[in-house]
């Protein structure tokens, strides 16, 4: 099988693939590679799993490279910055720390605060500096990843009954790994056009997506639901915000909103676990409501042309006829922006002035 016939799911597996962050890797591997032929699992192997430490080992199989930890990136680095070292430092306290117990909120405000100060910090554009910071980042991550397996976190159940273990498989395979991959995070949203048609997502989820917006990652025995963050530049996938609980009202009155839903994996054929999870998603909020319906459908119509038009294009193997590589490829980026100022970008005007002409009080023409 080549890579290009490999699912949309099987992909989703392999990039989420971090063994400092899942313990099924090389399950997740052996289920997908063997059925692949020799050049799709060489492009694998070189542009998945080797970035992320997992190499081949002739004698021993698979074979995992853990990233350097923050005690010897501190010792290695070259840096006159002495504010950069300051925080690496304090990180080091987290995670040298010989606590036995640590309360949860607690431990997601010393995390998000030494993040903003390393975040914030003025490198002058440095790229030397940059490259520093972003190595002691990761570093933490990763040896924060370990550590918070030796810890006993105090955890407020609230609403939701989180106990430790919830709470852990957040920071590990939401929090932590977020910040590792970056842009390539895997998780799914449920205001694309496709997700309904999901097959592995259960569906008492893709009922959920139906009524409201929200992005899901499949952790290793739980479903997490994140709501969007409600400002800009505002990070979804806090710990911060994953554990607390938003109440509004007093006594008998008092309302609980959640940002974050965990939902157990292996319980979704039990009646009376998703008679839970339904009240659990009752009091999820997010912030789709009062969109244009206008807006809406054109959002839903670009996601449709782009499943059925552009992607499809870009995945397109490239046809030699003759020609330099780079002459092909500029032929086919030619055509990808034709295709989507024809069928996105040339109808932005007439959406735009229909959406304005539809807001509350304003009287017109709706019609497309």
């Amino acid at each position: 099988m080549d890579i290009l016939e490999i699912s949309e799911y099987q992909l989703y597996k392999l990039k989420s693939i971090d063994p400092s962050l899942s313990a099924d890797w090389q399950e997740t591997i052996s289920l997908i590679l063997p059925d692949l032929n020799k050049e799709s699992q060489n492009s694998i192997h070189k542009n998945i799993l080797e970035p992320r430490g997992i190499y081949v080992d002739k004698g021993k199989g698979l074979i995992y490279k853990r990233p350097v930890t923050l005690k010897k990136t501190i010792k290695d680095i070259q840096t006159n910055n002495k504010d950069l070292i300051s925080i690496a430092s304090d990180m080091l306290k987290i995670i040298d720390s010989c606590i036995e117990y640590y309360d949860a909120i607690q431990l997601a405000d010393e995390i998000e605060a030494i993040f903003s100060y390393l975040d914030n910090l003025d490198l002058h554009n440095l790229p030397k500096e940059q490259k520093n910071r972003k190595k002691i980042r990761v570093a933490f991550l990763y040896d924060l990843a370990q550590w918070i397996d030796k810890v006993n976190l105090n955890v407020h159940a609230g609403l939701r009954g989180l106990d430790a273990h919830m709470v852990k498989s957040y920071l590990k395979e939401v929090f932590i790994k977020q910040k590792i991959q970056g842009r390539d995070f895997r998780k799914w949203d449920s205001s694309d056009i496709s997700f309904q048609e999901l097959t592995y997502l259960p569906r008492f989820i893709k009922h959920e997506g139906g009524k409201r917006s929200f992005m899901i990652v499949e952790g290793l025995e739980y479903w997490l639901l994140i709501g969007s963050a409600d400002k800009r530049g505002k990070n979804p996938y806090s710990f911060r915000r994953f554990l607390h609980e938003d109440n509004t009202g007093i006594d008998t009155k008092k309302h609980i909103y959640l940002t974050h839903a965990v939902i157990r994996k292996y319980h979704m054929n039990d009646s009376q676990y998703l008679a839970y999870a339904s009240y659990i998603m009752s009091r999820f909020y997010t912030l789709d409501s009062g969109v244009p319906d206008t807006l809406s459908r054109f959002i839903n119509e670009i996601q449709k042309l782009d499943k059925i038009y552009l992607k499809p294009l870009l995945r397109k193997r490239l046809e030699q006829d003759g020609g330099s590589t780079e002459a092909i490829i500029k032929e086919r980026m030619i055509t990808y922006e034709k295709q989507v100022s024809v069928l996105i970008l040339g109808k932005l005007p007439r959406i735009i002035q229909t959406t304005l002409l539809n807001r509350p009080g304003i009287v017109g023409d709706s019609t497309f």
